[in-house]
């Protein structure tokens, strides 16, 4: 089996086993308004985040290793990189990056891209889609 590697970003796609989860444990929350659902999604992934147990050690105020049992992964906030490859890949903190963040007492929505925040999100639905009276037409 080969391997794939695409040069362009994954923005808006999500090709693992975690939009299962995540569409298992986001089913209520889909029901409410854009925002308030993507604010429940944004604290739940940001709460299984915060079960990982890692460790940071800090080479300078944006220079971190962070360590999960045997693995140890190289995040540079000042860049928004790490060395897992998520975070400059899908522009938003990876695990590993958001334990950095929390370890420096900042708030994640800095380190995230502008398509993802609040804002954007409200301007994005801020015209009303009527739905199709049928599905036939």
């Amino acid at each position: 089996m080969g391997k794939v590697h695409s040069t362009v970003k994954r923005t808006w796609t999500m090709t693992s086993n975690i939009a299962e989860s995540i569409n298992n444990t986001n089913k209520i929350a889909r029901r409410s308004p854009v925002v308030s659902t993507m604010d429940f999604m944004r604290l739940m992934i940001e709460s299984w985040n915060a079960k990982q147990h890692e460790e940071v050690k800090t080479s300078n105020e944006f220079l971190h290793t962070v360590s999960n049992g045997a693995k140890r992964f190289i995040v540079c906030l000042r860049s928004r990189k790490c060395s897992c490859g998520e975070f400059q890949l899908d522009e938003i903190p990876c695990s590993h990056a958001m334990t950095a963040i929390t370890y420096r007492n900042q708030q994640d929505e800095n380190y995230c891209s502008p398509y993802y925040n609040n804002k954007n999100f409200r301007d994005a639905y801020a015209i009303p889609v009527e739905p199709l009276p049928c599905e036939s037409t």
